[in-house]
This record gives structure tokens, sequence and C-alpha cells, in this order.
């Protein structure tokens, strides 16, 4: 195993990863530890295309409900290019897709998140054309008019019912971020948990302590939902791969990794 390309391509694994930013130590060791933690559960971890990210969820509909819009490539496809955004997946031995994790990155510098939700253009790469009839974004976050930079907006996240209870949520989120973060120097690390999630207890299990209600879309491609807006900033990112570190079996070889400029 080795870390070796600056590029998330398709079919490799995810510890073919260039750390660019951030401590390597850690993040190096993290890579190996979580890929390690999930193929202990009999899943391999690669990286995957949107266009693999939506049939999945086509061919699961029984289990997950249409991903939103900001991950489908046939809505967004102009801001799901490889420069921008990348999804995970986990398959089982039989080579199925049983878990997903997509992250966008979001490049604000004369707006907030807050201007692309209300606007829409988080969703769609052309609202005024591609949007649902009546289709409305309401936010009462108020940290998200601060947020901007280069924003991570993580998401599709999606675990097969035979496949929970075995530690990918709090696995793949980690991964996604982290991933990232060293590839993008990201600025703050967010993402929008339906209710009914945020209330099972995902948010807690992905690591996320910061909480803000609410992003009310409505009439969208999922109808309408009731969101809560998490976000962490690096400090808390790192320190939060750290407290994952130092749980008890988190040992791997560290003479294999390298940094790479």
């Amino acid at each position: 195993m080795s870390v070796s390309s600056a590029h998330f391509k398709p079919g490799h694994p995810i510890t073919d990863v260039t750390i660019n930013y951030g401590p390597p130590t850690v993040l190096g060791r993290f890579f190996l530890e979580a890929n390690a933690a999930c193929e202990a559960v009999g899943i391999k971890l690669t990286f995957g295309t949107f266009e693999e990210l939506l049939a999945a969820n086509t061919l699961n509909r029984a289990s997950w409900k249409p991903i939103t819009s900001m991950y489908d490539h046939r809505l967004s496809g102009q801001n799901l290019t490889p420069d921008k955004a990348f999804c995970i997946f986990g398959r089982n031995a039989a080579g199925e897709i049983v878990a997903t994790q997509a992250a966008r990155l979001f490049t604000l510098t004369s707006t907030s998140l807050y201007d692309e939700f209300t606007s829409l253009r988080a969703f769609y790469d052309r609202p005024e054309s591609s949007a649902q009839p009546g289709e409305t974004c309401t936010v009462t976050a108020e940290t998200t008019k601060a947020t901007n930079g280069r924003v991570l907006v993580g998401g599709a996240a999606w675990y097969r019912p035979d496949y929970r209870g075995i530690e990918l949520s709090a696995w793949l989120p980690r991964i996604s971020r982290a991933l990232a973060y060293t590839r993008w120097s990201t600025d703050v690390t967010t993402s929008i948990m339906v209710e009914g999630i945020v209330k099972g207890g995902v948010m807690a299990r992905s690591g996320y302590r910061n909480i803000e209600w609410a992003v009310d879309i409505k009439n969208s491609t999922v109808g309408d939902v009731r969101c809560a807006f998490v976000w962490m900033d690096p400090e808390r990112l790192i320190d939060d791969l750290r407290e994952m570190l130092a749980a008890p079996g988190a040992e791997v070889d560290t003479s294999i990794l390298q940094r790479r400029a």
C-alpha cells in the first residue's frame, strides 16, 4: 500500500492519495487505519464516479431515497468534475456497492454558502432551467452567511441495510473530509443532514459538534426536506482524526507513508 497519486482515480483504493496539506503522520496513518477497519468487516473502499453513484442509488431505491440534485451528474455535472468533487464506494466481496459517500468543493470568494443554497446554485448548474417548479431553499442557519472560502459539502451517504451497525457511518464521512482537506486545504467542512438522520445519531457518530437549524428545501427532486447545517474547522477535523486513532486497536505501520508536495 502506498501514498502515490495526486488524483482520486475511480477504481483506485482510498489509500492511493498524496498528502499535500495537513500533518502527514496523522492523515497517512488515519487513511491506513480507516481502510483496514473497513476491510476487517469485508468492505473494500475505492473512489468511484458520479455516474456509478446514480446507478447504485437507482438500483437500491428500496432502502435509499433519490440522491439530492447536488450530487446528480445530470443536474450538477459541471460542478462534479474531478477537480471539484469525488465519491467513495464501499464494496463487498461480490463487488456490490453497499456504502457510499460523496463530497463537493465550493470555492466561494464573493458569495457565501447561504447565497449558494438560497439561489439553488448549490443544487443545479443552471437552476433557472433545471430546478423543479416552485422549488425553494430557505435558510435560517445564520452561520451559512459567513461560510466562504474553500468549503466542502459532504453528502450522498448511504449504507445498505445489511451493512449497517458496523461503524461505516463513523469511518466514511471522516475519510471523505480528510481526503478533501489534504487535497484542497479546505477552510471549513460542512454537511446538511435531514432531521431524521440527526435524530438517529448519525451527526454524533460522524464527528460533527456544531449544528444549526435549518436548511428547508421545498418542492425539490427529493420532495420537502428539513435539514440541519453542521460544520467543523480544520483544527477540529484533525483533532477528531487524532481521537479516532487514539482508540484501542488503532495501530498501523506508518513507515510506508510519505509526503509529496
